[in-house]
């Protein structure tokens, strides 16, 4: 994972403010949807976190409750969108399709930690820090590699370049907001949560973006 200290620091304050945030917005959304979704955002920050810190955490069962997550975004984006507000309309749609990519990133992460031999598939858990953090780094390559009709694609490489071009695309979207005094006509607090909402995103975006470069 992250082996420099201070850019490990800095992706840990990124990831906590995430998770308080779907925390705070999970506890105070009235709708169950978006409670689930922003509880799965949640779960994903604190993944990532126990990544960087070194806890211990189960790899396996976390591998199967994201796949999970990828199939709940999936069908939410793909199922009667029009029903569901986070996915409702071009833009919505789009969301929660590369909110079901993060949760796959994160499942990929996990299961990527058995591949650098960090975690033996027998075991229920690892915890991913000394060696067994300079090990998985020093195979960093073969873990995030995939062997395609005689060349090798570089998981790693594609995470790298979606999640910048996801900084690109939440960058963009924010900043349009703000000019635009988007909510103003529903409100000056949905538009103020409007734009926090996408500052989270900004921010597990980047974050994503460090842990695939590393």
């Amino acid at each position: 994972m992250v082996d420099n200290v201070v850019l490990r620091a800095a992706v840990s304050v990124l990831l906590l403010a995430a998770l308080l945030y779907s925390l705070a917005r999970a506890a105070g959304s009235p709708s169950p949807h978006a409670r689930i979704d922003f509880g799965l955002k949640s779960l994903m920050s604190g993944t990532m976190l126990a990544m960087l810190s070194g806890a211990a955490w189960p790899v396996l069962p976390t591998v199967v409750v994201f796949a999970a997550a990828t199939w709940w975004f999936a069908i939410q984006a793909t199922v009667h969108p029009s029903s569901r507000a986070s996915c409702a309309g071009r833009a919505g749609r789009a969301t929660c399709l590369y909110h079901g990519t993060m949760m796959a990133a994160t499942a990929f992460m996990a299961a990527s930690m058995i591949t650098a031999g960090v975690l033996d598939p027998a075991a229920s858990a690892v915890q991913a820090t000394g060696e067994k953090l300079a090990a998985a780094h020093a195979q960093h390559d073969e873990a995030f590699s995939l062997p395609v009709g005689g060349w090798t694609l570089d998981l790693g490489a594609l995470g790298v370049v979606f999640f910048a071009v996801a900084v690109g695309w939440w960058a963009t979207r924010l900043v349009r907001s703000v000019r635009s005094g988007h909510g103003a006509t529903s409100g000056v607090r949905h538009g103020r949560l409007h734009r926090a909402d996408l500052a989270a995103e900004l921010v597990g975006a980047a974050a994503m973006v460090v842990m695939f470069a590393v």
